[in-house]
């Protein structure tokens, strides 16, 4: 009986460490998925990539549109995924993967890329692990053009970022 009181005790201490420790705070609110001026949490939305020859594309109107997007591209190694967002007015395109986690999502607030799976934060206009679990594996830069109604960006340039975003640390 003594040995279930004392269980009892503890497992009445833990309730609250485990609720903070799962993030437990109902504090955050969700963003509009238009408004990046109020540094709002930005959940991601998956839009459809297309793929021609070595030429990647999204629709412009769907990186101006003030969300946090996600795209895959299937490889002969499978999927790869990635994240286009803008911020003060430029386009960031990165490799949307935190490897020691293994998680393929980011939210975004403010400034900030936040790992769906783990909350590491990263610099969202670095692309710099800034803390958290997984920082040392910085989030690799894309390079884009914009032509007409579409985002373009190279499919090496991509499968480069992908790849460079597995290892910890900047090539």
């Amino acid at each position: 009986m003594r040995i279930a009181i004392v269980l009892a005790s503890i497992l009445l201490l833990m309730v609250p460490v485990i609720g903070i420790a799962c993030g437990g705070d109902d504090t955050t609110t969700e963003g509009s998925g238009n408004d990046t001026t109020t540094g709002g949490l930005l959940s991601p939305e998956w839009v459809n990539a297309q793929v021609a020859g070595d030429t990647v594309s999204i629709a412009t109107s769907e990186v101006t549109s003030g969300r946090q997007l996600h795209f895959k591209i299937s490889t002969d190694e499978g999927d790869r995924t990635y994240m286009a967002y803008q911020l003060n007015g430029e386009t960031y395109v990165r490799a949307n993967v935190c490897p020691p986690c293994r998680s393929i999502g980011f939210s975004r607030e403010g400034d900030e890329l936040i790992c769906d799976n783990c909350g590491t934060v990263f610099n969202a206009l670095t692309g710099d692990g800034m803390s958290g679990a997984c920082r040392n594996y910085p989030k690799a830069r894309v390079d884009t053009q914009t032509d007409g109604d579409s985002m373009t960006m190279s499919l090496l340039g991509l499968l480069n970022a992908y790849e460079d975003t597995q290892e910890a640390g900047w090539p």
